[in-house]
């Protein structure tokens, strides 16, 4: 229904449209130009109003109004649990960044030395037959 009305606003502005241009241009009668503005000024705002009526009655609509409940219960989730997640780990902070960045650094050097063998020694412990 919306559909056909757009493409009926349309065929009517261009309508004008071509009536508006197709006198010779030497010859534009500012008079006829001017009534043709006024008639697609009003229109567009009659179109406008229509939408909004539109608009109006489609967010009565129940299903409309359980999708906006909808969307605003998942919003306020989103927004608790980010303040659990702020609450359980600390607001993140620029040195807090800097700290975790200087101990990723120091990290690996960690790994490298247990993973060093220890040194072979080729001596023989003496046997004692005593």
């Amino acid at each position: 229904m919306f559909g056909k009305f757009v493409l009926w606003l349309c065929s009517v502005v261009f309508a004008f449209s071509l009536g508006a241009q197709s006198t010779n241009p030497k010859a534009t009668d500012s008079e006829l130009e001017k009534k043709v503005r006024d008639h697609i000024d009003v229109i567009v705002d009659e179109a406008a109003g229509i939408a909004d009526d539109i608009a109006t009655e489609i967010q009565k609509d129940e299903r409309v109004q359980q999708a906006t409940e909808f969307a605003d219960d998942v919003k306020e989730i989103i927004r608790n649990t980010q303040e659990d997640i702020q609450d359980h780990f600390g607001p993140k902070t620029e040195e807090g960044a800097e700290d975790a960045e200087d101990t990723a650094e120091e990290e690996p050097a960690a790994p490298e030395a247990a993973t060093e063998a220890p040194e072979e020694t080729t001596e023989v412990p003496e046997r004692s037959d005593g």
